[in-house]
């Protein structure tokens, strides 16, 4: 009978191997440490022989191996007392137990896991530790059939370790029998755990989130697709990832679509009708980590239509960085359609008031702009101000005497003086005050009163400036009708930013 050899290592030379060979030897060669114990259970070996770097590594944590005669032949007991020393060195479970599954050896390892020392674990049942009626069965049908079961990621609780919850493990039973045992009997069972509970804690983790991910990205899909409104989304450089259907089919632009060709595809404008450069698209600052909004810009669409949108875009921000963008473009094109007809509308009514009012006055009352009232009076040469009764009557004392210096005649001055108190006790009774400028230009005396309040509502003009005795706050109503009839000639500026009223004197 050939002498058995048994190499245990992890780097096994082929010459060794060949020269034991060739000297009439039966080598077998693991570098699996629970292999080597169950090949040891099994039949024991007349040489064990181990490679340098595990020598190395079991002499380093001082487990009182030490060199032996590999010529020298090692009795069973040896080779279980190496198994051992070699068992405790890994990391992995190991046990070995009877053919009762009572406990007969156990590594550390085994022992830090189950929760139990070394001495409470030999001898015992496996099953009155560890009951569990499942893996029973299958322990047993190990035992019966004589072939060895391996188990996946299995789950496991331990009674005694509850604070664990949920443990999970690869594990391998191996039954050991002589070769001319009979099946159903065993010597023994090597049984090799290897604890992956982190493992499929991450990985269940990671389905867990992956799930929640897609469960999002199918509900925002489906809000994009319901929109009426494109939404494009762009990869960090610059690549179309994603549209909606309305971007698809109103612009034509599709996925993986570079974003780049879009200016010229679309003829994308700025609303003063300059050409977009690629770098001043929403999707391209938004793609540098800026957040834009409502940025208006004109498109020609997929069919040919020249459209006005409102553009916003946003930065998808990981904890890498800018990883995309979000578009959205809004179509406002209808929307700014009806404000410009509302726009020409209020142009064409307050025109025909013009008219309207410049005629009933005699051409005494000209309704004009902001831009043009303060291009009429130009640049003041006194200015007061006023937000109070006793700052108001101190101010058109200020414009009398003014008037008067001016060269104006005493009746013009009275006039003046009319003019200013009307003009000056709306401004206080409208806006809180405001301010009085004067200026003496080519033979003509003006007097400008300005305030910040609410203006003058254009459908109320007519009756403001010509109905005796209208007045929108319930006072007398006379301001206007006095001044137009004092003045020689009364510009009216009104809206948003207040009332501008220029009263005209010549200077006779």
């Amino acid at each position: 009978m050939k002498r058995r050899v048994l190499i245990i290592g992890t780097e096994q030379k082929c010459d060794q191997i060949k020269a034991l060979e060739d000297a009439g030897c039966a080598v077998e060669t693991t570098a699996s440490l629970s292999k080597a114990v169950e090949l040891i259970a099994s039949q024991p070996f007349a040489d064990v022989l181990l490679d340098a770097e595990l020598f190395m590594r079991l002499e380093s944590e001082q487990t009182g191996f030490c060199i032996m005669d590999t010529e020298a032949s090692l009795d069973f007991d040896w080779q279980l007392m190496l198994a051992e020393i070699v068992a405790n060195c890994t990391e992995a479970n190991l046990a070995y137990l009877d053919s009762n599954f009572n406990f007969v050896w156990v590594n550390a390892s085994y022992a830090q896991k189950s929760g139990y020392k070394k001495e409470e674990l030999l001898g015992k049942n496996h099953f009155d530790l560890f009951p569990n009626e499942e893996n029973q069965r299958i322990f047993e049908r190990v035992r019966d059939t004589g072939k060895p079961y391996t188990a996946h990621e299995k789950p496991f609780h331990y009674l005694n370790q509850p604070e664990l919850g949920t443990t999970y493990w690869n594990w391998t039973l191996v039954p050991i029998r002589h070769k001319d045992d009979p099946i159903g009997t065993a010597r023994g069972f090597t049984f090799t755990l290897v604890d992956v509970t982190s493992s499929v804690k991450a990985r269940k983790e990671i389905e867990r989130l992956r799930e929640e991910a897609l469960m999002q990205a199918s509900q925002m899909t489906a809000v994009f697709n319901a929109l009426s409104d494109a939404v494009i989304v762009y990869a960090n450089e610059g690549r179309i990832s994603y549209v909606n259907p309305v971007a698809s089919t109103v612009y034509g632009i599709s996925p993986d679509m570079d974003a780049s060709v879009l200016p010229e595809k679309l003829s994308i404008r700025n609303m003063d009708d300059s050409p977009v450069h690629v770098d001043d698209l929403p999707s391209s600052r938004a793609l540098k980590g800026e957040t834009v909004e409502d940025q208006e810009l004109n498109i020609v669409n997929a069919h040919g239509r020249k459209v006005t949108v409102v553009a916003s875009a946003s930065p998808l921000i990981s904890e890498s960085g800018v990883i995309g963008a979000v578009t959205v473009w809004h179509d406002v094109t209808e929307k700014r359609s009806a404000e410009q007809r509302e726009r020409e509308m209020e142009q064409k009514q307050l025109e025909f008031y013009r008219r309207t009012i410049s005629a009933a006055s005699q051409d005494k009352l000209i309704i004009t702009s902001y831009d043009d009232i303060r291009e009429i009076f130009g640049e003041p040469q006194e200015t007061w101000e006023f937000f109070d009764v006793n700052k108001m009557v101190h101010t058109r004392r200020s414009v009398t005497l003014a008037a008067k210096t001016a060269g104006l005649s005493e009746s013009k001055v009275n006039k003046v003086a009319t003019c200013a108190g009307e003009m000056l006790s709306n401004a206080i009774k409208h806006a809180g005050g405001g301010h009085a400028s004067i200026r003496t230009d080519e033979g003509k005396f003006l007097l400008r009163v300005a305030d910040h309040g609410p203006g003058i509502e254009e459908l109320n003009l007519p009756a403001v400036a010509l109905i005796h005795r209208y007045s929108t706050v319930g006072t007398g109503g006379m301001g206007y009708k006095l001044t137009i009839y004092s003045a020689d000639k009364v510009y009216l500026a009104t809206g948003g930013e207040g009332t501008i009223v220029v009263m005209e004197f010549a200077i006779s």
